[in-house]
C-alpha cells in the first residue's frame, strides 16, 4: 500500500534478523535506510545484522554513522564494544561498555560483557554487586540469562564453583523457559539458512577476521588474564 514507507521495511528487517534470516534482514534494512537516511534504528539494526554476518568493518561503519548523529546511542556503543572484543581489543571494548553504563547504568548486556571480556578477580566485588542487583530486578528473562552466565563466570574465575553452578543453572533454566520447544523442521530450515548465508564465497570475503594461527587454544587458570 505504501512501498516507500521506511518504518515497515525497518520493522520487517528487525524481525528477519531475530529469525536469523540475515540476508533478507540486510536487504530490508538497507532499503529502509535508503528511503530514510536519518532512520537511526534501522541503521543500528543493519549494523547488528552485518555483525552477525561476520562483516565487522561494515558493521562498525554503521555504528559510527549512528554515533555521529547520536553520540549517546547505547546500542551502537555496545556494538562497537562487541566488535572490539571480536578483534581482541579488550581494553577498547571495556571502555565502550563502560561508556554504555555511564549512559544507562542498568543495561544488562553491558554489565555482562564486562565479565566475559576478561578474567574476573575478587577485586571486582562492585561489579558483582551491581550485576546481581540488576539480575534480580525483574528484567526480561533473556537479559537475565546473559547476566546469570556472566555472574557464573565471575564465580568460576574466583573458584567459588558452587555459586558458579547455581548461576549457570539459573541461566539455563531461564533460557529453556524462554525458548520454543524443539522443532525438527524449523531447526533444519535454520541450518539450511546458515549453510546458504555462510557460503564459500561469503567466507572468502571475511579476510582479516579471527586469527591466522593454527595453534590450539589453551586456558591456564592460574595465569590467564583473558
Amino acid at each position: 500500500m505504501k512501498p516507500n514507507f521506511a518504518e515497515p521495511h525497518g520493522n520487517l528487517g528487525i524481525l528477519q534478523r531475530l529469525k536469523s534470516e540475515l540476508l533478507a534482514a540486510e536487504a530490508s534494512l538497507r532499503y529502509a535506510v535508503k528511503l530514510k537516511p536519518n532512520y537511526i534504528e534501522a541503521r543500528l539494526n543493519l549494523g547488528l545484522t552485518l555483525m552477525l554476518l561476520g562483516r565487522l568493518r561494515d558493521a562498525k561503519a554503521c555504528f559510527a554513522k549512528v554515533l555521529r548523529a547520536d553520540p549517546r546511542n547505547v546500542g551502537s556503543l555496545q556494538g562497537m564494544g562487541q566488535i572490539a572484543t571480536f578483534e581482541g581489543q579488550f581494553e577498547e571494548a571495556e571502555l565502550m561498555f563502560r561508556r554504555v553504563i555511564a549512559i544507562d547504568a542498568r543495561m544488562p548486556a553491558a554489565w555482562a560483557a564486562l565479565a566475559v571480556n576478561r578474567k574476573m578477580t575478587s577485586a571486582d566485588q562492585e561489579w558483582l554487586k551491581n550485576a546481581e542487583m540488576i539480575a534480580e530486578s525483574g528484567i526480561h528473562p533473556l537479559e537475565e540469562v546473559n547476566l546469570r552466565f556472566a555472574i557464573g563466570k565471575y564465580y568460576d574465575d574466583v573458584e567459588d564453583f558452587a555459586r558458579a553452578f547455581q548461576n549457570f543453572r539459573r541461566g539455563n533454566e531461564l533460557l529453556k523457559a524462554a525458548t520454543k520447544d524443539y522443532d525438527r523442521k524449523e531447526r533444519s530450515r535454520s541450518i539450511d539458512e546458515m549453510i546458504r548465508v555462510y557460503s564459500r564465497d561469503a567466507l572468502s570475503k571475511m579476510n582479516g577476521a579471527g586469527s591466522s594461527s593454527a595453534k590450539p587454544v589453551c586456558r591456564r587458570r592460574a595465569s590467564s588474564t583473558r
